[in-house]
């Protein structure tokens, strides 16, 4: 494994040391590729016995997640067979990764609620929360990018959530001036670094990975981060998440919102009903956290996992609106 970790960045090696020496071992495992694929049903188009019926008439084998109804786990070489499948061709399945459907869960959006997707491109996020709650939510999402928001609009005609979702090519920094305390919900699964989507034998997944890419992606995140407190109404709850392991990019850039927003927001201990988990660091190469990161999660890859920051807050009742100050 050491040799072939040796084709990634030496600096990138060195700080995933730093950062979860316990579990180096598995991290670098990650980076040769998954081996299970999962899906998860689409509500909006098939109910769970009618899926299950169909599923086992495929001979291919499968098992459920024991703690996410609705969503399986099978080999990873079962990707092509699944997708010639009318199930996946009728838009009934979706082909998501479990820490991105966890993300979404730790949300623990309600009926009714107004939620907002700050970065919902390409959608696997924004369809798993409408077909959660049956459809019975308004969900408005948001994707700065056309060509990314076009692909989100395909998904969201494919999967039968245009009804539900209203989406719109608009930078997420801007969200508050327009919806102020609007949401009662917000998912920011914010752009970066997407180390935990490396792997060894394709080197365009890290060949553009530095340092100061981190440092960029971590002002976008604190920009949007920044409109997001904003655009939550008082007791609101707010979900942030990234596919890096950068802590600059995850408990820096929490720290840095819990500062920018004393008295304001509080973080709420996630459950995780898996053991691949570790919690937030309290510091990283001489800069010290809230020790309240310890609540937020760093999901430690696995079989069907792959790696993943969440950290969950909630805005007070009363609280404020922090600073008011868009600089960051």
């Amino acid at each position: 494994m050491e040799k072939e970790l040796k084709r990634l960045p030496a600096e990138f090696v060195r700080r995933l040391r730093e950062i979860c020496p316990s579990h180096f071992l598995s991290l670098s495992r990650s980076f040769r590729g998954r081996e299970e694929l999962v899906f998860r049903l689409n509500y909006l188009r098939i109910e769970r016995q009618e899926a299950l019926k169909y599923l086992e008439s495929l001979a291919f084998k499968f098992k459920e997640v024991n703690w996410l109804k609705g969503s399986f786990v099978s080999a990873a070489g079962s990707k092509q067979f699944l997708q010639a499948s009318s199930l996946y061709q009728e838009g009934k399945i979706y082909i998501q990764g479990l820490s991105s459907m966890f993300a979404a869960y730790t949300l623990e959006a309600q009926a009714g609620e107004n939620i907002g997707d700050f970065c919902a491109s390409p959608g696997g996020k924004t369809t798993f929360l409408a077909s959660w709650l049956r459809g019975n939510c308004r969900i408005i999402a948001f994707e700065k990018q056309k060509v990314r928001f076009y692909k989100l609009m395909a998904n969201l005609r494919h999967q039968a959530a245009e009804g539900v979702v209203k989406a719109y090519i608009f930078d997420a920094g801007y969200v508050f001036r327009k919806y102020p305390e609007y949401f009662e919900r917000i998912l920011v699964d914010a752009p970066c670094s997407a180390e935990g989507r490396f792997l060894i034998n394709n080197p365009r997944t890290w060949r553009y990975w530095s340092e100061r890419k981190i440092r960029e992606s971590q002002r976008r995140q604190k920009r949007i981060l920044f409109s997001a407190v904003k655009s939550l109404k008082p007791q609101g709850v707010l979900v942030y998440s990234t596919c890096t392991f950068a802590p600059e990019e995850n408990e820096e850039v929490i720290d840095w919102l819990l500062r920018k927003f004393p008295r304001t927001l509080e973080l709420e201990k996630i459950k995780t009903p898996f053991s691949n988990v570790v919690c937030g660091l309290s510091s990283f190469r001489g800069r010290r956290f809230s020790d309240s990161l310890k609540l937020a999660c760093r999901i430690i890859p696995a079989g069907d996992m792959e790696g993943f920051f969440v950290a969950k807050l909630r805005k007070l009742k009363g609280g404020g609106n922090g600073s008011g100050r868009e600089n960051l």
